[in-house]
């Protein structure tokens, strides 16, 4: 899954699971400590193939040393990071150069998130089928679903539908991965209802 401001030219954008920070941020050592907690679950030791992004509330506001370090701290760790360069054609990185994701800040969907401040989220390298790569596109669901079907298990896939994580296209992806794999439609009868194919 990655992030993509073309997301925007469409009605269904994709939904996450917001998880509160272990401790409150009030510095940028603070916002660093967390954001190493999430590259620790991603399993992002390098920042080659991703990195992780700090997106503010534009309500809040926030000591500008907090930022500052934060810049400091991401140009550091992300010198060899593919984000910058791996997107479509017809639009910016996802991330700035100071670790800043490019992205809306989302609507809130209780009150709890319409107290949030900060944000982090791990921003990734698409891997760009072959055929796509000329054009720098991103894979459609037909070529994600056909990548799903060839693994012994779609369990990222899954688990991200099981667990609130979506994208506007995973009915489609489903639906192609079910063409390859029907077997796959008793295992996991479950996602069909969740995804609504």
């Amino acid at each position: 899954m990655v992030f993509s401001r073309l997301c925007y030219r469409h009605r269904g954008l994709g939904t996450a699971q917001l998880v509160p920070c272990v401790s409150p941020v009030s510095s940028a050592a603070d916002l660093i400590t967390e954001a190493d907690y999430l590259a620790q679950a991603e399993g992002l030791t390098e920042w080659t193939w991703g990195a992780i992004g700090v997106a503010v509330n534009p309500r809040a506001s926030l000591p500008r040393r907090i930022l500052s370090g934060w810049a400091d701290y991401f140009a550091a760790r992300s010198k060899a990071c593919q984000v910058f360069k791996a997107h479509a054609r017809t639009e910016t990185a996802v991330l700035s150069v100071r670790g800043m994701l490019r992205l809306d800040w989302p609507a809130p969907l209780s009150r709890r998130d319409s107290k949030l401040d900060l944000l982090l989220a791990t921003a990734t390298a698409p891997r760009i089928d072959e055929k796509l790569a000329v054009k720098r596109l991103y894979a459609r669901p037909l070529e994600i679903g056909e990548a799903y079907a060839k693994l012994p298990t779609p369990e990222y896939f899954i688990q991200n539908v099981r667990c609130g994580i979506r994208t506007n296209q995973d009915a489609a992806i489903w639906k192609v991965v079910l063409r390859r794999r029907p077997e796959w439609a008793n295992e996991f009868a479950d996602v069909a209802d969740r995804v609504g194919s």
